[in-house]
Formats: C-alpha cells, sequence, structure tokens
C-alpha cells in the first residue's frame, strides 16, 4: 500500500495516486512539448525529428514486453520513485547535451525509464484498487492524466511563442 503523507489526511491511496499523476503529468507534457524543437536543434529537419521519435516510440513499445515480468516481481512503488527520479536526472542531463548521438542514447534510457514509471503506476492502481472498483478507479486515473496532459500541453504554448 502506498504510505499516506500527513498533507493527504486520510485520502485514498487512490486520490493521492490521482493528485501526484496529475502533477507528474502536467510536467511530463511540458518537456515532452518541446522536445521536438530540442531536437530539431540537433537534426534541422522535421523529418528526422519525426524519425527519432518513431525510434523512441518503438523502443518504448518493444521495452513494455521485456520490463512487465521484471515490474510485476518487484515492489512498484519504489520501482516509480527511482524511476521519477532518474527522469528527473536525464531529463536534467540534456542541458548539456552537445552531440545528437549522446542525446540519442540518453533520450532511449529514459524511454525505457519511461516505460517502467508507466507501467508501475499502473499496476499501483491495481494493488490499490478492490476488486469491484478497480474499473472506476483505473478510469478516473487515466481520466486525470488525459486531463492534465492536456493541461500542461496548453500551459506550455505562451511559453514556446515567447522563447522561440
Amino acid at each position: 500500500m502506498l504510505k499516506r503523507p500527513v498533507a493527504f489526511g486520510k485520502r485514498e491511496p487512490i486520490k493521492k495516486l490521482g493528485f501526484v499523476i496529475f502533477i507528474l503529468t502536467i510536467a511530463f507534457a511540458l518537456t515532452s512539448s518541446v522536445m521536438a524543437l530540442y531536437i530539431n536543434s540537433f537534426v534541422h529537419s522535421e523529418a528526422k525529428v519525426g524519425l527519432t521519435f518513431s525510434f523512441l516510440i518503438v523502443l518504448s513499445f518493444l521495452s513494455f514486453f521485456l520490463i512487465i515480468p521484471i515490474i510485476e516481481s518487484s515492489d512498484k512503488y519504489s520501482l516509480t520513485i527511482k524511476s521519477l527520479i532518474f527522469s528527473v536526472v536525464g531529463y536534467f542531463l540534456y542541458y548539456f547535451i552537445g552531440n545528437f548521438y549522446v542525446f540519442l542514447v540518453l533520450a532511449s534510457i529514459i524511454s525505457i525509464i519511461s516505460t517502467v514509471r508507466i507501467s508501475a503506476m499502473g499496476l499501483l492502481v491495481k494493488e490499490n484498487s478492490k476488486r469491484k472498483t478497480l474499473s472506476k478507479n483505473e478510469g478516473y486515473i487515466y481520466s486525470l492524466s488525459n486531463l492534465s496532459f492536456t493541461i500542461g500541453s496548453l500551459l506550455i504554448i505562451p511559453l514556446i511563442f515567447f522563447f522561440v
């Protein structure tokens, strides 16, 4: 079970997880919206930006099949925390990268870490739900995630126009 921070009081673990996912998804929406511009600074071609994203998406898709058995036998909570920390460190390292191939290696690692994070969070929802409320909780979490990704994507638009 998720530990209850004092700030949340006696709320259900799903409500806490929903709040965390809401904030995280806004943050990842902000970074992913700028990622195409960052990749374009290396490759200077929209087609190569698309190919790079396609490669990372295929890598994420394939890693789902390899990582799920590992995640199911591990502590989902600690995997989620570790994957978040590694993602933040990875995004921080983007600042120092000046070579496209180094970027591609780091982006591949972050894609796999993101797969771990998304899978572990999905399994946390399953672990913290009763059988009768599982579909309701999953609907709540994924609707909240979609909403927060939309909010994050809309929040970044003025910043992109201001800085680009």
